[in-house]
């Protein structure tokens, strides 16, 4: 989010917990993702746009990471869109009871 941001840009981070769910949103006011690229930011090594490969840097593996590491914890991510501009991550992850040790 910060990578892909503009110089005068923003991120903003919320927490909050939705029935049995906590929900973890990171919105942006970046370059965006135009929406036939959504579900494919989650690809290994699929990048945007290419010609700012060299530019930003990375392999492009980070985000087929996180959603590998979630979705092996009973979680998932989302992006959508940030009017007017920007893209917001939304990442859920089931609560569970915490177990007493003793």
């Amino acid at each position: 989010a910060i990578r892909y941001n503009n110089e005068e840009g923003s991120v903003n981070i919320t927490l909050e917990t939705r029935g049995q769910e906590g929900v973890i949103i990171i919105a942006d006011t970046g370059v965006g993702i135009a929406p036939e690229q959504r579900e494919l930011v989650f690809e290994p090594f699929y990048r945007v746009n290419k010609s700012r490969s060299r530019e930003f840097g990375g392999a492009g593996i980070g985000l087929s990471l996180v959603k590998t590491i979630l979705k092996r914890h009973g979680a998932s991510i989302t992006v959508s869109e940030n009017n007017p501009q920007g893209s917001v991550f939304t990442i859920r992850i089931p609560l569970v009871d915490a177990v007493d040790s003793d």
